[in-house]
């Protein structure tokens, strides 16, 4: 199996600098691509959070277009420049849609959060077995159940595999 190409338009785009943690010296630092905190939010936030967010269980709608155009007014940027996601699994759906194409092969292990790449069919999915041996998706699919759920995709066939006990 060749490597994974990202398509063109990809490559096209500027390198992303990782947000490191650096500073003046003068002023706190604030990551807000960490998604952690070793103090937890204030009592304050967790009140305000509580009034405003109904369901804080359901992760937010993906676009948060004002929080966007803030952070590109405070920057001096456009918007379009902003990237926001609403978890992991929205990033990794992204990614399938940017790298995947016709004739690619992709394991998408099974969770919950990642369901929706399963409704998509951006890809073949093809195992080669022992010694480079070819097996159908359908026999790939029961084998690869015996150890870890992982779903494929066989585009234009009816050997689509389904979330369904071997």
């Amino acid at each position: 199996m060749p490597s994974p190409e990202p398509k063109p338009y990809i490559t096209a785009l500027p390198l992303y600098g990782t947000g490191a943690s650096e500073g003046t010296g003068t002023q706190t630092v604030v990551k807000l691509s960490s998604n952690e905190s070793a103090l937890g939010p204030s009592q304050e936030a967790e009140r305000v959070y509580g009034e405003l967010t109904p369901s804080p269980n359901r992760y937010p709608e993906a676009g948060g277009h004002e929080l966007w155009d803030a952070l590109a007014d405070v920057h001096g940027i456009e918007t379009q420049r902003i990237f926001g996601s609403n978890g992991s699994d929205h990033i990794i759906y992204l990614l399938l849609g940017a790298y995947a194409g016709w004739g690619d092969e992709v394991v998408v292990t099974e969770y919950a959060t990642i369901a929706p790449s399963r409704r998509v069919c951006l890809c073949a999915f093809l195992v080669a077995g022992v010694d480079g041996m070819a097996l159908s998706t359908s026999m790939a699919m029961r084998a690869s159940r015996q150890c870890s759920p992982v779903y494929g995709f066989e585009c234009g066939s009816r050997d689509i595999a389904k979330n369904q006990p071997c």
